[in-house]
């Protein structure tokens, strides 16, 4: 789970983004708080902004190329979609909620879009029983890179 947490002077907003399939909702809780500790267990903590996405979005590009790689001589036809990234610009002109949770909820909604992105990439990768070989036949963890758990 991805905690995408906005730290205000006067409150703190949370967006909890889930990365596991089959969870029921990928945007799955937002709160404004004073004290965010209690739900940010378990999660990986990043700050609202552009940076994050960027960095999602550049891991999850990389692992694509090398699902392309292992490709190369042993699969064919194996078709992968291209990588969507997010406009944060158009996120932030369809939100319509408090203004002080902005910034959270376009950030946590582009992180949604690639955390769906890579489980469409690693069910097209599951597909395949030589990349199940080289890369293992259960979903991978989402490629978070730089960012720990709170």
């Amino acid at each position: 789970m991805i905690a995408v947490v906005d730290e205000r002077p006067d409150a703190t907003v949370v967006w909890h983004v889930q990365t596991t399939v089959g969870d029921t909702a990928v945007m799955s809780g937002a709160w404004i708080v004073e004290d965010p500790a209690d739900l940010l267990v378990g999660a990986v903590r990043v700050e609202p902004g552009a940076e994050v996405v960027e960095d999602l979005a550049r891991a999850i590009s990389a692992e694509r190329d090398r699902v392309r790689e292992a490709c190369e001589g042993a699969v064919k036809g194996l078709r992968l979609d291209p990588l969507v990234v997010p406009d944060l610009g158009v996120l932030a002109s369809a939100y319509q909620g408090e203004p002080i949770a902005q910034r959270a909820w376009v950030t946590a909604t582009a992180l949604a879009q690639l955390v769906q992105q890579w489980h469409t990439l690693e069910t097209q990768r599951r597909s395949r029983k030589h990349l199940q070989e080289v890369f293992g036949r259960e979903i991978r963890p989402l490629p978070l890179r730089n960012h720990a758990e709170a």
